[in-house]
Parts: structure tokens; C-alpha cells; sequence
């Protein structure tokens, strides 16, 4: 989007913006500041470029994060939408960011544990000692 506009150092821009949304909850609005800070570095005489950057940044995430995303981790872990989106903001409020970012792997990896014991001790298995008739 920073080279449809044209704007300067626009690739160690996106780095810094990509970095900065890793941070749990806060990292998709952290990572629209850089970009809109550069704008205006760069194009000072025109504050509405920056403005018009960041608010489509902002949708472009808004999308991209409540849309997009819990459908891979969906396809990914096969966890519903919401379980994964409830999952974030309890590992957060537990663990803080290091508990958002964890929590949907660790769930992953308990909801496959959980299915394998289930299918282990669910299901009827032939007894060796019978003879076949």
C-alpha cells in the first residue's frame, strides 16, 4: 500500500510496522503509527496523505485481523472462530502478551491430546483372548 502511494523507505517501513504488530492487541494500532509518522516526515505539505495512509492501514488490519485471521487459525488448529478469539483474551488476562501469544498453539496441541485420549479409551477394541468361531 506504501508503494501504491509512492512513499519513501516504504519496505524498512512495512518491516518496522510488520514487527510492531506481533504485539498482542496493541501491535495492529502500534503498527499503523511508522508508516503515518514517515508521511508526514516526508510529505509535510500534505497531512491528508497521512491521515488517508493510516486509515487504510487501519481497515486493511481491521479485515485482516478480525476476519482472516481466526479463519486460518480455524483451518490451522481446527478451532472455531470465537473459541480462538476468547482464547487470545483469556491467555492474555492471565499471562499478558506472552499468554495471547501462546494460548492458541498450547489449546491447539491440548484439543488434539484430548480428541487421540478420547478415540484411545472410546472405542471398542477386539480382545485377544477370543477365539474366532
Amino acid at each position: 500500500m506504501l508503494t501504491i502511494f509512492r512513499i519513501d523507505y516504504a519496505a524498512s517501513i512495512a518491516i518496522i510496522a510488520g514487527l510492531l504488530t506481533i504485539i498482542p492487541l496493541a501491535g495492529p494500532l502500534l503498527g499503523i503509527v511508522p508508516p503515518a509518522f514517515v508521511v508526514l516526515l516526508t510529505h509535510p505539505d500534505n497531512p491528508l496523505l497521512a491521515i488517508a495512509v493510516a486509515a487504510i492501514l487501519l481497515l486493511i488490519q481491521q479485515i485482516t485481523y478480525n476476519a482472516v485471521g481466526p479463519k486460518l487459525m480455524e483451518k490451522a488448529f481446527k478451532l472455531h472462530p470465537i473459541v480462538v478469539l476468547l482464547s487470545i483474551l483469556i491467555g492474555f488476562k492471565l499471562a499478558g502478551a506472552m499468554g495471547a501469544v501462546f494460548v492458541v498453539p498450547v489449546l491447539g496441541i491440548a484439543v488434539i491430546v484430548i480428541k487421540k485420549l478420547g478415540y484411545h479409551f472410546l472405542t471398542p477394541k477386539k480382545n485377544s483372548l477370543s477365539v474366532a468361531l
